[in-house]
């Protein structure tokens, strides 16, 4: 493997572990801030709320999901083509 893939390889390694933590830390912050307030009054959840944390749910599974799929095919090239192969000729 060249240099140029591994730091590809890390940068999205680090891009992967900062978006999981990232979003998680604004869910937390949007439950956080509609918690119950010292008064007992309960801050209601808007439209806008419910969009974020949907956004922040899906990059956390694109991060999760999609991402390691991708560093796994740039480090392994060897067994890629393989793999497929196989798969669509086992039908």
């Amino acid at each position: 493997m060249s240099s140029a893939i591994d730091v590809y390889i890390a940068l999205l390694s680090v891009w992967v572990c900062g978006s999981v933590a990232a979003n998680i830390s604004l869910i937390i912050c949007i439950w956080k801030s509609k918690k119950s307030t010292g008064s007992g009054t309960k801050n209601s959840v808007t439209s806008a709320d419910v969009l974020i944390i949907s956004l922040a749910v899906n990059d956390i599974l694109l991060a999760g999901i999609v991402l390691p799929q991708k560093i796994h095919e740039l480090s392994h090239t060897e067994h890629v083509f393989e793999c497929k192969y196989t798969f669509f000729t086992n039908l």
